[in-house]
């Protein structure tokens, strides 16, 4: 013999919320004064940590924001640009992998890439071999701060910004696909 289910006049209670909060250890200082800002990115963390440091939208929003998230991957020698690459790939192929295929075309030794053409070449070919997509790639000389990347930016393009190994903070190219 069962029992009736009781019945209730209140309503269910809310679903668990579908992310988690790890904490591994207290938060620095800047990290506690990032948090009271960018409050709009505060279900963002990274971003609002982004935008803390940079200190843009600090106070609002932006007119439009767009963030992919990408699995860490941690850089094995000069290779920045490769590891970023098999980041937006998720992983596939593996930095090695791609280091691996710059050596066989002769554009690096141990990783550092001093062509940007190279550098545009190489990603081409990975994407092409990699991608489920179809995928635009454009190598881009000028002003990052200009309409035709804002645009691109905007439609959901990425951007690799190579800056030369000097203490010369200005990028030389930009290529965005």
């Amino acid at each position: 013999m069962s029992l009736p289910t009781p019945v209730s006049n209140s309503a269910p209670p809310p679903p668990e919320p579908n992310f988690h909060v790890v904490t591994s250890a207290p938060l620095t200082p800047a990290q506690q004064i990032a948090l009271s800002e960018c409050t709009w990115a505060a279900g963002h963390p990274d971003i609002q940590m982004a935008c803390y440091l940079g200190r843009i939208c600090t106070n609002a929003p932006p007119k439009c924001c767009r963030y992919k998230a990408v699995p860490s991957i941690i850089q094995a020698g000069p290779t920045c640009g490769l590891t970023a690459l098999s980041m937006l790939l998720n992983g596939q192929p593996s930095p090695e992998e791609i280091l691996n295929l710059a050596k066989e075309r002769h554009f690096t030794h141990i990783g550092e890439m001093f062509s940007a053409h190279n550098f545009f070449e190489l990603v081409r070919e990975v994407l092409g071999r990699h991608s489920a997509i179809t995928v635009q790639c454009h190598l881009y000389q000028g002003r990052l701060n200009c309409a035709k990347v804002k645009e691109r930016l905007t439609c959901g393009a990425c951007i690799f910004v190579p800056y030369p190994f000097q203490n010369n903070p200005n990028p030389q190219k930009a290529m965005t696909f």
